[in-house]
């Protein structure tokens, strides 16, 4: 497309780093209320066979329901197929040209800091 430019960011946190959050979050959505969720939405009628409950964690819930996975065994691959996604994306966004990594996480300071600059370099770039 002509007569526009862009800005293209990626985070990239280390996996050392990244997995246990993967890992927290998924727990964390079953401890507070997926599980519920996923048995409310049913219970309004819509089908187990749905596309949104193929989703990372629905599907786990799911099958949690349906007497197919224990409570443990649902989080466990949860998380599991999570960070397998996470490594596609990032594989997925190496192949985005002109991408600037920004290695760390959104919430990090510097990393706030260092987007930023990135984008008033981009909008006011030195002459």
């Amino acid at each position: 497309m002509t007569g526009y430019r862009t800005l293209k960011l990626g985070l990239l946190p280390d996996r050392e780093t990244l997995n246990p959050r993967l890992d927290a979050r998924c727990a964390w959505m079953f401890e507070h209320g997926l599980v519920e969720e996923v048995r409310r939405v049913l219970g309004l009628g819509f089908s187990p066979g749905c596309k949104p409950f193929e989703s990372h964690g629905y599907k786990q819930a799911m099958q949690l329901i349906q007497g197919e996975l224990s409570l443990r065994d649902a989080v466990f691959y949860a998380q599991r197929n999570t960070r397998h996604y996470a490594k596609r994306q990032i594989t997925w966004f190496r192949r985005e040209r002109e991408l600037e990594w920004l290695k760390g996480f959104g919430d990090a300071p510097h990393i706030r800091e260092a987007a930023l600059a990135s984008a008033a370099n981009f909008l006011l770039p030195s002459v």
